[in-house]
């Protein structure tokens, strides 16, 4: 126990230390966080680096930052061909990026030298050091885009389960995707932006690391007749030939 001088020596330590330092808490605040970059850049940089850097710029300042803009967003980072954008809405986050992908495919669809973003889309509570996003959010969002194609968007669950019923888009599942220096596996969903007309359907795990696997018993027949054990085993029959059928899970013969 220290007493009320000593209380007040230690606050004064404090005090100092927040003087020269800054806030001894960082500054936190819950964001959806976009990343997004060129698929195969390097390669178009080798082929032809000046139309390569004119279209990035070309679509930065034309599509990406008017949409950004138009939904709240503000830029992060940009880095090369990559750049990260906090939304303070998940759902606008989402938004920018299917908005995006239309434009840039609605503009250049015929053009075989366009290029084609890859969007990942995390939410999370991060740390903002002077205007720059740090945290596992965001190394999630730059890391969960790499699940998916060129010129797809790549949520985690989060994000999913905000705009699951305010947005009409479908989902396909990818499961757990591994992704490098994430420690706890994230379930990711890639975004069909092309069809916003559908209801919102979840497709099966077509590519989950993990799925569940499952063993079918039957119950023991204590006291029964013959009959009551081939009751027990055609149940047992009929449900793991209902599950097989099911691509979420792993049924054991």
């Amino acid at each position: 126990y220290s007493g009320p001088s000593q209380r007040g020596k230690d606050m004064t330590d404090v005090d100092a230390l927040d003087g020269l330092d800054g806030p001894l808490t960082p500054n936190r605040r819950l964001a959806a966080v976009a990343f997004a970059d060129v698929a195969g850049y390097s390669k178009l940089i080798a082929a032809n680096d000046v139309d390569a850097v004119r279209r990035w710029r070309s679509l930065r300042n034309e599509v990406i930052e008017p949409l950004m803009l138009r939904h709240g967003g503000r830029i992060a980072e940009i880095a090369g061909d990559a750049v990260l954008i906090e939304f303070s809405s998940v759902v606008n986050a989402v938004r920018w990026a299917a908005q995006t992908q239309r434009v840039q495919h609605a503009l250049h669809s015929a053009d075989p030298g366009a290029l084609k973003l890859r969007v990942g889309i995390n939410v999370d509570d991060v740390i903002d050091d002077q205007g720059i996003l740090q945290g596992d959010g965001v190394n999630i969002a730059a890391r969960i885009h790499q699940a998916g194609q060129p010129g797809q968007i790549i949520i985690t669950a989060r994000v999913r389960d905000f705009i699951l019923n305010r947005l009409p888009l479908r989902y396909r599942d990818l499961g757990t995707p591994p992704m490098k220096n994430i420690a706890s596996p994230v379930r990711a969903f890639e975004i069909d932006w092309l069809d916003s007309t559908k209801s919102l359907v979840a497709q099966p795990y077509l590519q989950w690391s993990s799925r569940p696997t499952l063993a079918v018993l039957p119950f023991r027949t204590i006291n029964g007749s013959q009959e009551d054990t081939y009751f027990g085993e055609g149940i047992t029959d009929e449900v793991i030939t209902g599950l097989s059928r099911s691509r979420t899970m792993y049924v054991i013969a």
